[in-house]
């Protein structure tokens, strides 16, 4: 295998090869049996997980829990799949347990107490009750010994309990697990005198031999065990030595309280297998590896492969010669010398490219057997350095990839013309290497690149990286980057508030802060640890009062009453000793990118102090004559009124200041104009405006009284507001006011 593994025979000690052999068999022939089975075989389950919130009839009811059998009938149907037995118990659909969910059923059985008995079938407005979605896995068997495999999550020993589709399917739905699911499972075995089957746990469980109902732990219950002994029910089931049989098992976890499994069999058995090696004969004889993808061979030196097949019991030398080999070689990067009998012999010519090899195979000894293949990928090359794995650098912290350090499983011949072998893109986007470095021990190169300036932060990027043929490299084709680069901050708006001296009216100046990726917030978060706010490129200290953490990539900032933020000028960056790190676990860089404080969208709300009002009745809270008293002082200059009766509307404005409005020379400090209609659209004010309070707070004061200085009847007015932000950007707003013309209480 090229100079990365050794094929060779030999023997310590020198001793003959057959004496080893017979002292082995009759020191340790026990050992030697345990030891032909393999550690763990995956038998291939379906699950259907349905709802837990108890839209299910069926699933989560209110029961009276114990062992239940009869729930389903003796033999399986045409589909294999169980049906309604003699007894029922909450379950007359189980027609739908174990079977993809099909919209256009509007019937469900409604049950009429706790024994699940009695029960009509009633139509509903929905098909969703017996929802579920299908999830193809396999369940991890353990060989305990002799042959014996188990599968265990019971909340003992060791393991979990049975929650296998946490954060699948329907997910956790509120609770602590996954509940409400079934599950099956369906397989064949061979009868011979010694096979069991026991089962541990709850709540649902049947198990069918050859089609016919052999285990029956029916019902919602605590933990319960059974067994099968097929040597006990050969006879009644019909079962003859050396013949298959169909094993079907269903299990459903119906009450969200435990769910518990423990499964202990001789049953299942490990299909017969490949495995390809480079030398012929006894594979246990031979001191040398498996051949694997990924193993290389070396250009202009034919290579030999030889298959050998295995079983639960070990190698099958008869199956050998019944293997077919096929060089798999579109771009003919090597030779078919010869092939067939289990073995192929090809001649390598192009290096720095790969190859493939399929081995296929057909149990002869199993009817039902499908055709069982074995491929691995052989790369062709001297022995050169092979890339391990890649990881990204930002060297500077400002968000952009600017170097790539490959590390490889050897030292490299470095020199500079190595750096047109390698090629670094990400998506669409090519990065350019300005130069290369060996670093530390010369099994890692760097590779600095120039920098791409994209519209997307690139702190998340995980670059592909090529290396085509070049000497002393093999070559790479895709292999993944990891990501070294540390968050930094992407954007940061800013929404001005304003706070009256009570803190009683108005919202405070805040910070909405996105980050480049998602991160992992730490706890207790100080803001001002983990930001840095910069006012003319100078540090502020303690800017923050507190933080409100959105999502993983997203905070609120509430600013200090004693800081001004200038946006457009000042801004924001991650602290490098904040605790925030990016979920592979990367540091924001010392000196990480500083994005610029933007203003925020802007956004518009409109509060009334009373609506409805009765004019000249309804007093205005004195506080909020006070904090407004800039809008009223204002407004009754320009229209009269007494300014202490009717309606304030708060314009409370979320991002970019309001623009002063040039309407005369005796009103300039408005901020908007309002004009008011009645319900019929006739015009009732045109001489009211929007007047600022402080900070991004406004207001509107209204008496009540129309243009003829006449109070309002009973009814609905509606006010059009007009306003321009600092950027020119008009907004018009309606909303609506109600007058009464009696004392409100």
């Amino acid at each position: 295998m090229g100079n990365k593994k050794k094929f060779s025979l030999s023997v310590g000690n020198g001793l003959p090869i057959n004496f080893l052999v017979i002292a082995l068999i009759f020191l340790t022939l026990q050992k030697t049996i345990a030891q032909q089975f393999p550690d763990t075989i995956w038998i291939p389950v379906t699950f259907y997980d349905f709802h837990s919130d108890k839209s299910n009839p069926e699933f989560e009811v209110d029961h009276t829990g114990s062992l239940r059998k009869g729930m389903v009938a003796d033999t399986l149907n045409a589909s294999k799949k169980p049906v309604l037995g003699s007894k029922p118990f909450f379950n007359y659909y189980i027609h739908k347990w174990f079977e993809p969910w099909q919209p256009g059923d509007f019937t469900i059985p409604e049950y009429a107490d706790r024994n699940g008995v009695k029960h009509e079938i009633i139509t509903v407005s929905y098909d969703t009750a017996f929802k579920n979605i299908v999830i193809k896995d396999s369940l991890p068997f353990i060989h305990i010994g002799d042959g014996v495999y188990q599968f265990e999550r019971s909340g003992e020993n060791r393991t979990n309990e049975f929650f296998w589709l946490d954060e699948r399917g329907f997910g956790l739905e509120d609770r602590r697990h996954n509940y409400s699911f079934t599950m099956e499972l369906h397989t064949t075995f061979t009868y011979n005198r010694g096979l069991i089957f026991e089962f541990l746990g709850d709540d649902d469980v049947w198990a069918f031999i050859d089609g016919k109902l052999a285990m029956d732990i029916g019902g919602i219950h605590v933990s319960l065990e059974d067994e099968i002994v097929l040597d006990e029910i050969a006879d009644s089931f019909g079962l003859q030595a050396g013949r298959k049989y169909d094993f079907d098992f269903f299990y459903a976890e119906r009450h969200t309280n435990n769910s518990r499994i423990k499964i202990t069999t001789n049953l299942f058995t490990p299909m017969a297998n490949l495995r390809l090696y480079s030398k012929p004969g006894n594979p246990d004889q031979n001191e040398e590896f498996v051949i694997i993808s990924g193993d290389t061979i070396a250009a202009g030196e034919q290579f030999s492969i030889y298959a050998h097949a295995f079983d639960t019991l070990g190698w099958r030398k008869d199956w050998d010669n019944l293997i077919s080999l096929e060089l798999i070689d579109p771009q003919n990067r090597a030779e078919l010398v010869s092939g067939g009998n289990g073995s192929i012999t090809i001649f390598p010519k192009t290096p720095f490219t790969t190859i493939s090899i399929t081995a296929t195979f057909v149990n002869p000894e199993d009817p039902y057997a499908k055709p069982i293949k074995s491929t691995v990928q052989l790369v062709i090359g001297p022995g050169d350095a092979i890339a391990d794995s890649a990881v990204t650098i930002d060297s500077d912290g400002n968000g952009y990839i600017d170097q790539v350090d490959v590390y490889f499983n050897s030292k490299v011949a470095f020199n500079q013309k190595m750096k047109d072998a390698f090629e670094v893109n990400f998506r669409g986007t090519s990065f350019k290497i300005d130069s290369i470095s060996p670093v530390n021990d010369g099994s890692v190169v760097r590779l600095f690149l120039e920098e791409k300036i994209t519209d997307q932060l690139q702190t998340d990027w995980k670059p592909l990286i090529n290396i085509i043929d070049i000497k002393g490299l093999v070559p790479v084709s895709d292999m993944e980057s990891k990501d070294g680069v540390g968050p930094v901050v992407n954007k940061a708006k800013f929404y001005s508030g304003s706070l009256s001296n009570e803190q009683s009216v108005g919202t405070p100046d805040s910070i909405r802060v996105t980050i480049s990726e998602l991160i992992n917030w730490p706890p207790n978060s100080d803001p001002n640890r983990i930001f840095r706010f910069y006012h003319n490129n100078n540090v502020v200290q303690n800017p923050f009062t507190s933080m409100i953490i959105v999502d993983d990539s997203t905070a609120i900032l509430i600013v200090s009453d004693k800081i001004t933020v200038d946006a457009g000028r000042d801004s924001i960056q991650l602290s490098s000793s904040g605790g925030v790190t990016d979920k592979p676990g990367n540091k924001p860089h010392i000196n990480s990118r500083k994005a610029a404080i933007e203003w925020g969208a802007i956004s518009l709300q409109y509060i009334p102090s009373n609506s409805p009002f009765s004019p000249g009745i309804t007093e205005i809270d004195p506080r909020i004559r006070q904090r407004f008293a800039p809008v009223i002082n204002k407004q009754t200059r320009i229209s009269g009124g007494t300014g202490t009766k009717g309606t304030v509307i708060r314009l409370e404005v979320k991002g970019k200041p309001l623009k002063v409005m040039k309407v005369d020379s005796k009103i300039d400090s408005a901020y908007g104009r309002v004009v008011v209609y009645d319900v019929v659209g006739n015009l009732v004010r045109s001489d009211l405006y929007v007047f600022k309070v402080e900070g991004n707070d406004y207001g509107i004061y209204w008496d009540g009284y129309n243009k003829k200085k006449r109070a309002v009847g009973r009814g609905t007015y509606l006010f059009s507001v007009v306003t321009t932000d600092v950027d020119n950007k008009t907004d018009k707003k309606q909303f609506k006011i109600g007058v009464t013309r009696k004392p409100i209480k």
